[in-house]
């Protein structure tokens, strides 16, 4: 039976859902020690009685802290809104395009850019053998290894990559949620800290303090209440966070995050070196430069590098610029409900402190393409500090 009834009606729904098992929602964050002031064990007079729930000095079971700051980690997937064929064709088809056409991609880039490059350097090449050089550098590409593997199996790689980059995002956020009123009530604050992907099998934080420092604290009502603990394996507490919005500049992230991707898999300084390693133009320009026919030769390797060099610069501005397109200018997080333990981890000890925020859900709405998209997103949480916030 849970503690202060006139709340628990609100949990309802909640309580359906977020009870599933451990299997449910996205992995736990990192952990972190608790920062509360009581140590598992017998700290600061708490004590684990004979049923294993933490005591107080008194003998009396405990009822745990909720108040604290919480990071919180949501993870959003565009593709489950019905976005992924917009975001794909509007943010990496140049980069597409110069998979399946080299040359040609880079003829149409440099077209757009008002740079005639191409047709100067051509005009100055030979007409017996100027017509070739277009297929000869598609011939290089489409031959060329990275390593031990094709250029455009890399490309291909790379390409995938960067959707699940774009689509794909953990956006990290501190809870600053003070003591509730007797219902459970809360004025708590919410706030962007970063945005988080995965690449290589691993979690990578974006926190771009030029980026970090553009985003507002938001107000939000929230409610925390405890319930009856009689084992271990049933949650503490459940926690609701009502209709609130965020702008969330995701492109701008999602390039920081690009670059981060090209400095990890290829030891680059962002995503134009990363390109650049795969596309030699230094190698392009000799292949090419030497090819004859009929005892005329292409020569002009110097002109033939910077076409490729143009062309790349090209191709990587195309793509961060359709990248940060992607921010997103209303994110609104209509109701978010989670279970609340007290323990750091699934088994882990006890000590009357809400360390974990687990099996939460947001039910909200995207708006990315001028349309409201609704979209279900998971959420987990631990414990970072105490709230100095005063209570209701």
């Amino acid at each position: 039976m849970a503690k202060r009834l006139g709340a628990i009606a609100a949990f309802a729904f909640a309580a359906a859902v977020v009870a599933c098992g451990d299997d449910v929602g996205p992995a736990p964050l990192e952990k972190g020690a608790s920062n509360g002031s009581s140590t598992p064990g017998g700290g600061g007079g708490v004590t684990i009685g004979p049923d294993g729930l933490p005591v107080g000095p008194d003998g009396k079971p405990l009822d745990p802290k909720l108040d604290g700051i919480y990071e919180l980690s949501s993870e959003f997937d565009l593709t489950t809104a019905g976005l992924l064929p917009t975001v794909m064709n509007d943010t990496l088809q140049a980069l597409s395009n110069f998979r399946e056409q080299p040359s040609q991609t880079i003829v149409d880039l440099m077209d757009t850019a008002n740079v005639p490059l191409v047709p100067t350097v051509l005009n100055s090449i030979p007409s017996g053998i100027r017509g070739f050089v277009l297929g000869y550098i598609d011939e290089y590409v489409f031959k060329a290894l990275y390593g031990k593997f094709p250029v455009i199996e890399q490309v291909t790689g790379m390409l995938d990559d960067l959707a699940s980059i774009v689509t794909r995002f953990e956006m990290v956020t501190r809870l600053d949620l003070p003591q509730g009123n007797s219902m459970g009530d809360i004025d708590a604050k919410h706030t962007i800290s970063g945005v988080g992907y995965r690449w290589s099998e691993q979690r990578h934080v974006i926190a771009a303090p030029e980026l970090l420092a553009q985003l507002v604290e938001r107000p939000v009502d929230a409610n925390a209440v405890t319930l009856e603990k009689r084992s271990v394996d049933l949650e503490s507490g459940r926690l609701v966070l009502r209709d609130h919005t965020f702008s969330v500049p995701i492109g701008s992230f999602a390039v920081y995050a690009a670059d981060q991707f090209a400095k990890d898999k290829f030891g680059a300084t962002n995503l134009r070196g990363a390109v650049g390693k795969l596309i030699d133009c230094d190698k392009l320009a000799e292949n090419v430069s030497n090819r004859c026919v009929g005892g005329i030769c292409v020569g002009h390797k110097s002109d033939i590098k910077q076409i490729c060099t143009t062309g790349l610069d090209l191709l990587v501005a195309t793509v961060r610029a359709s990248i940060k397109k992607l921010d997103i200018p209303v994110l609104n997080l209509k109701n978010g409900f989670a279970q609340m333990w007290d323990a750091p981890e699934v088994g882990g000890p006890l000590d009357a402190t809400i360390d974990r925020i687990d099996h939460g859900f947001w039910t909200a709405a995207i708006n990315l393409t001028a349309e409201n998209k609704p979209i279900v997103a998971t959420f987990t949480g631990r414990r970072i500090g105490d709230t100095a916030q005063p209570s209701r």
